[in-house]
C-alpha cells in the first residue's frame, strides 16, 4: 500500500463515523517502514482530531446534558463508543508500542478531564450524588 493510498484511507476515518468494517481494514494493513515515521503523526493528529470533535460536543451541550437524564445517558454512551474506538484504532500496525503507550496516555488524559468536568457540573446541580454516580458508572474502565 502506498503512502498515498494510507493518508485516503485515513482520511476516511476523520470523521467521527464509528465504522467497524473500515477499522478492520485499517487494522489488517501492514506498514510500510519506509514511510510508517511520516505515517505516525498523521494518524496521531487523526486520533487528536476526533477526540476533540468529541469532547466539544460534550463540552457544548453542559448545560442540555444535566436537563434530561436520557439525554446525558445517551451523549455519556457516544462519547464512550467513541474514545472505545480510538483505542481499537490504536492497534494499527504503522504505530510501535511507544506510540501507542503516548496516543492512550493522551487520549487517557482528555477524557479524565472531561470526566471530572462532568462530574463537578454534576455535584453542583445535583447534591445528591445520584449524577455523579451516573457519570462515574458509564466511565471508561482503563486497563
Amino acid at each position: 500500500m502506498s503512502y498515498a493510498d494510507w493518508l485516503d484511507l485515513l482520511e476516511k476515518f476523520n470523521n467521527t463515523n464509528l465504522d467497524n468494517e473500515s477499522l478492520e481494514k485499517l487494522l489488517s494493513l501492514d506498514g510500510n517502514p519506509a514511510f510508517n515515521e511520516r505515517l505516525v503523526p498523521v494518524f496521531g493528529e487523526l486520533i487528536g482530531a476526533r477526540l476533540q470533535l468529541s469532547t466539544n460536543k460534550i463540552i457544548d451541550e453542559l448545560n442540555n446534558i444535566f436537563d434530561d437524564q436520557n439525554y446525558m445517558d445517551f451523549m455519556l454512551v457516544s462519547f464512550k463508543k467513541e474514545v472505545n474506538y480510538l483505542i481499537k484504532m490504536l492497534d494499527v500496525k504503522i504505530l510501535d508500542q511507544a506510540d501507542r503507550i503516548a496516543l492512550k496516555a493522551q487520549i487517557k488524559e482528555k477524557v479524565d478531564k472531561i470526566y471530572e468536568l462532568l462530574d463537578k457540573k454534576a455535584l453542583e446541580i445535583d447534591y445528591t450524588g445520584v449524577l455523579s454516580m451516573l457519570i462515574k458508572s458509564n466511565g471508561i474502565k482503563w486497563s
